[in-house]
């Protein structure tokens, strides 16, 4: 088994998105899974396509900053390595932002909170309302 990074760096990101692209259309295929993505997965639109059907989208948000400590935690991916990378970050951040924000249904700040103090606080009591009515067969507006 090898990382992300492995992957990219030693086939390219064409590669790396082909074989997110397959591995989105296998996940789809799966009734009542938690399927977490990177940001780069919805910007493609089949990878999107596939992961929206039937599917509550839960959008995990947090500061620039916030993000870039996580995502460099174990190291510098490779698109982000050299003098420039996090103002390429910043920017990926801005766009991801504008193009994922429409597509969720539910936004959480990951910015100060836990993973357990986010599921009590926010997504468990929303997603549960929402799931139940997408289950039912329609859809309810999440406050």
């Amino acid at each position: 088994k090898r990382s992300y990074r492995e992957i990219f760096r030693e086939h390219g990101e064409e590669f790396f998105r082909e074989l997110e692209r397959e591995a989105a259309k296998q996940a789809a295929q799966k009734d009542w899974h938690i399927i977490v993505t990177g940001g780069g997965t919805f910007l493609d639109t089949e990878s999107r396509a596939s992961l929206r059907k039937d599917a509550l989208i839960l959008y995990l948000t947090a500061e620039q900053s916030t993000l870039w400590t996580r995502a460099t935690q174990g190291g510098v991916p490779p698109w982000l390595e050299g003098t420039e990378g996090e103002s390429r970050f910043a920017e990926q951040c801005a766009t991801r932002d504008e193009v994922l924000r429409p597509f969720a249904d539910v936004l959480l700040d990951t910015t100060h909170d836990s993973p357990e103090a986010l599921a009590v606080r926010a997504a468990v009591p929303r997603a549960g309302r929402r799931l139940r009515a997408f289950h039912a067969g329609f859809l309810l507006p999440v406050p």
